[in-house]
């Protein structure tokens, strides 16, 4: 995907659902690394209680069920607005057939602050 002074490329897998890969900025007549792999997994959150006794319970929700496979189609006028484009995914189920989900990525521009989601 190339967008203004940027370009990367878009990944999708069964573990992790989204990752974006070679992310490089165009400055100064020449394309600058800004980082090589980002995916959800990456991230951490603690869940509720802060204390000190707490650290060990750590939750890494992404790699207990496989975050690929948890994924809803995207709905226009719901998940995406204005001028978008979708992307399927195609990962393996359990047993290692080959499964397309629709509509699993959505890329857009849109400038209102953080995007907030809640499936049942």
């Amino acid at each position: 995907i190339s967008w203004k002074k940027w370009r990367f490329r878009v990944g999708y897998n069964v573990r992790e659902g989204l990752t974006i890969n070679m992310v490089e900025y165009f400055d100064q007549n020449r394309w600058r690394s800004i980082f090589y792999r980002a995916a959800v997994s990456e991230m951490w959150v603690p869940y509720a209680d802060g204390s000190p006794a707490h650290n060990y319970k750590n939750a890494f929700d992404v790699g207990e069920a496989g975050m690929g496979l948890l994924a809803n189609s995207l709905v226009l006028g719901c998940d995406c607005l204005g001028e978008i484009r979708y992307m399927d995914a195609i990962v393996n189920n359990n047993q290692g057939q080959a499964l397309l989900l629709k509509n699993a990525i959505c890329i857009h521009e849109e400038d209102t602050g953080l995007l907030w989601k809640h499936t049942e």
